[in-house]
């Protein structure tokens, strides 16, 4: 390393280098000072030197000195060396090479290479413990799957027995609601995958309204009137200390009669548990309250304002006269619901 460094002048300039400026000046000065051609001319001893053969020796020694530089570069590594020393300089000239070619196509400095290798090795860890992750997630998703099963498979036996017994109490409500006495309820459960391997049964009311005919899925083949009465047999059956506001928009539409009447029946029995808000055109319902609002439209200024307005006495008696179609028989109406 000591000889190449002489050579090569890492520290100054090197021999090679010299040989090579005194090389140049020499054969300069040959080639300026050199013997004048002629018939056996022979040099005074006034002339200059001829400095060719001084030349020819340098540019010889300077071979034998780019031979020994090729020497020094193969040698054989020392045997008590690492694996780092083994790398000749052939092999290290190639890895800068190598290196200078990721320069230029990372675009980045030898410094920001060596840091991006540590970014690399820094999210490969992290990869790593992604994985990890991944895997404890799976676990942990295993168990919680076999959890849901476990809870489905009670929750399956547990919803046909409850559709049974629900289905039952329905009929016996509708029945007192003004269907036919042949009504049937039944519930039709089809399987659903909340979670891949996870089977639930989940249920669709299904009635027959008259006889002879085949359950069919209520929300189909009802119509406003049924679906009405069918709302209020539910809310019949929900548990009485439960204090929530009901409020019907309606619920007598496609409703009269004796229907009207059995309807009219079950809103009074729910507004004694209950507070029940009630929208209705029909008088025999209206009577029934507690309290009267009359909700209507007026137009002012060339705007429209909906106006809620409590009816007390006197004005209620006129209301429902109103809503019975006026006259003698929806006052005689009027006063025989009041009564």
């Amino acid at each position: 390393e000591r000889a190449l460094a002489v050579l090569r002048g890492e520290d100054g300039p090197g021999v090679a280098e010299a040989l090579g400026l005194l090389e140049r000046a020499l054969d300069g000065l040959a080639r300026l000072n050199g013997p004048t051609v002629g018939d056996n001319a022979k040099p005074s001893p006034s002339a200059q030197p001829n400095w060719s053969e001084d030349v020819t020796a340098i540019s010889a020694f300077r071979q034998g000195l780019s031979d020994l530089e090729r020497r020094l570069r193969r040698r054989p590594a020392p045997a008590a060396s690492d694996g780092d020393d083994d790398m000749d300089v052939e092999a290290i000239e190639k890895r800068l090479y190598e290196l200078a070619q990721l320069k230029r196509k990372l675009r980045r400095t030898l410094d920001e290479i060596v840091d991006l290798r540590r970014e690399i090795e820094e999210n490969l860890s992290f990869l790593d413990a992604c994985r990890l992750d991944l895997r404890t997630l799976e676990r942990e998703e295993e168990a919680h799957k076999e959890q849901l099963c476990g809870v489905l498979a009670e929750l399956n036996p547990a919803r046909q027995e409850a559709a049974a017994r629900l289905a039952q109490a329905l009929e016996g409500e509708l029945a007192g609601l003004g269907f036919s006495e042949h009504v049937r309820v039944a519930f039709d459960f089809a399987p659903h995958e909340p979670w891949p391997g996870c089977v639930e049964d989940r249920a669709r009311l299904m009635w027959v309204p008259n006889p002879g005919q085949p359950p069919q899925p209520l929300d189909r083949i009802a119509s406003g009137g049924e679906l009405s009465r069918f709302l209020l047999a539910v809310v019949g059956l929900m548990a009485r200390d439960e204090t929530a506001t009901l409020i019907f928009d309606e619920v007598d539409s496609g409703v009269g009669g004796l229907t009207l009447n059995r309807v009219s029946d079950r809103l009074a029995a729910l507004a004694e548990h209950r507070q029940v808000i009630l929208i209705t055109h029909w008088p025999q319902l209206a009577a029934r309250a507690g309290r009267h609002f009359q909700v209507c439209k007026e137009v002012a200024d060339n705007a429209t304002f909906t106006l809620c307005r409590r009816l007390d006495g006197e004005d209620i008696r006129k209301e429902l006269a109103r809503m019975a179609g006026g006259g003698g028989q929806g006052e005689a109406m009027a006063r025989e619901l009041i009564s």
